[in-house]
């Protein structure tokens, strides 16, 4: 799966997902996804192998909410924080939490111009 996210002029990020790999047989969808910043540091195993700057220094790899909102299990991410990050659970924690999945992210940046009559 692929997110493209995109840099609004009020400082969110959106996105778009490529496709939805839950359900192979469907079509490829296009929806506005919000995307998180880490404040943990993801394995190699979690990215498949992604160097350390790849996986973080970059901006690569981002968090997107699955739509659970329960306790995290330890090893899951999750989403706290006064400004909202993904955290990975040291441990079974007994607070509920929305929990995340893991995404490789393009970064893209878009100009606009407008044209102003003189």
């Amino acid at each position: 799966m692929t997110v493209n996210t995109y840099s609004q002029p009020n400082g969110r990020f959106g996105g778009d997902l490529d496709d939805d790999v839950s359900q192979p047989t469907a079509r490829p969808i296009h929806r506005n996804v919000m995307t998180y910043s880490l404040a943990d540091v993801p394995d190699e195993k979690e990215t498949g192998g992604m160097s350390f700057s790849e996986r973080y220094r970059n901006g690569n790899i981002r968090a997107i909410k699955t739509g659970e909102f329960r306790e995290p299990k330890r090893g899951e991410w999750y989403l706290s924080g006064a400004i909202a990050q993904g955290y990975k659970a040291p441990n079974d924690l007994g607070t509920k939490f929305y929990i995340l999945k893991l995404v490789k992210v393009q970064t893209k940046t878009f100009t606009t111009e407008t044209v102003v009559p003189l």
